[in-house]
């Protein structure tokens, strides 16, 4: 199990993998996605109570509509977790939400198209400015 220091470096997909939990679930797209691992990897690598985490664990980003995607949240996890393990949790869910946004980058999803402006990418960084999540 990585340290609180080596989880706050990752950054990319590479570095996920890196860490061999288990295998990447990655769907970052248009319509919003997830990024992370499957309960079973999570509870394994970082001793938890597998009844304490959700079915997927890491990062995920909700379709607003109109081509606008909401705010990258971390996965929750059961309150029954205590200590240094809810730390390593948040940091980790930080991490997930760190390579999102690289892979977001990565496949063009933020930029602009031929010099003319991406509106869908605009409005998408207008909602997460002010922390929305969800267009329900």
């Amino acid at each position: 199990m990585k340290t609180l220091k080596e989880i706050k470096k990752i950054k990319s997909y590479k570095n996920l993998e890196n860490l061999n939990i288990g295998k990447i679930i990655c769907d970052v797209g248009y319509n919003g996605g997830n990024l992370g691992f499957q309960r079973e990897d999570i509870s394994k690598y970082f001793e938890i109570d597998i009844d304490d985490l959700p079915e997927k664990f890491g990062a995920y980003c909700n379709y607003l509509g109109g081509g606008l995607r909401g705010s990258i949240c971390a996965s929750t996890f059961s309150d029954r977790i205590k200590g240094r393990k809810v730390e390593l949790l948040i940091e980790f869910g930080k991490a997930c939400i760190r390579v999102y946004k690289t892979i977001e980058n990565e496949t063009g999803l933020n930029k602009d198209y031929n010099k003319e402006i991406n509106w869908e990418a605009l409005g998408t960084e207008k909602c997460r400015a002010i922390d929305t999540i969800s267009a329900y």
